[in-house]
C-alpha cells in the first residue's frame, strides 16, 4: 500500500498539493510501484507485503528534529524496514549530502544537522534506533545523491543503495531505468530555460 500523508491535509493549496502529488509520483514509478496496491516482491516472491510511505512524518516516543525521510518502506516475511533518502547536490558538495543524511538518520537525529556542524555532532537520539525498537526489525537506510548536471557517482551509498533494492526484489534493468529517470528529473528541474 502506498500512502501520500500530504494528500489528506485540508490546509493544502491546489497549486502544494499538485507538486507533492507529482513529486510523490516520480518517486514511486521509480520504485515500479502503483498507488493504493500492494505488489510482491521480486522472482521469489515469499508472500512478501511492500507498503511504500513517501513524504509522512515518524512519529517516535522521543523528539526527533529529522523524523521525515523521502521514502519508508516497509516489509513483512521478513519484516525489514528500508529508509530511502533522496538528494540533489552540486559535485563538489554530493560527499557532504551523502555525510548529513546518514548523520541525521542514523546518528542524532534530535540536532539540526547541515553542512556547517555535521562533522562536529555526536550520537545522540536518532530515526533508525527509534524505528528498530518501536518495530523489533532491522532498519536500513539507503542514500542516493544525484549530481545537478545528470551524474550518479558510484560511491558506497550508491552502492548500499542498489543492494537495498535488489533485496526488495528490483532487476538490476529496473535500477538503471530508475536512475535514469530520477537523473532526468533532476536535469529537467534543475536547468535554466
Amino acid at each position: 500500500m502506498i500512502k501520500f500523508p500530504a494528500y489528506n491535509s485540508p490546509f493544502t493549496d491546489s497549486w502544494r498539493w499538485a507538486l507533492l502529488y507529482n513529486t510523490a509520483e516520480e518517486q514511486v514509478h521509480g520504485l515500479r510501484g502503483s498507488p493504493g496496491k500492494e505488489r510482491s516482491a521480486g522472482k521469489d516472491a515469499r508472500k512478501q507485503k511492500q507498503h511504500i510511505i513517501t513524504g509522512g512524518k515518524i512519529l517516535t516516543e522521543k523528539r526527533i528534529y529529522h523524523n521525515k525521510p523521502d521514502i519508508v518502506i516497509s516489509t513483512s516475511n521478513p519484516k525489514h524496514i528500508y529508509i530511502i533518502e533522496v538528494s540533489v547536490a552540486h559535485i563538489q558538495n554530493f560527499r557532504l549530502q551523502e555525510k548529513i543524511k546518514r548523520t541525521r538518520y542514523e546518528v542524532n537525529g534530535a540536532q539540526k544537522v547541515d553542512d556547517a556542524n555535521v562533522n562536529t555532532i555526536t550520537g545522540d537520539t536518532n530515526l533508525i534506533t527509534e524505528m528498530k525498537q518501536a518495530h523489533q526489525c532491522p532498519v536500513e537506510l539507503g542514500i542516493l545523491v544525484i549530481v545537478n548536471l545528470d551524474e550518479v557517482i558510484l560511491t558506497e551509498e550508491h552502492m548500499n543503495l542498489q543492494r537495498i533494492l535488489k533485496k526488495l526484489g528490483t532487476f538490476e534493468l529496473n535500477r538503471a531505468i530508475m536512475i535514469n529517470q530520477c537523473s532526468y528529473s533532476v536535469v529537467l528541474s534543475t536547468s535554466v530555460p
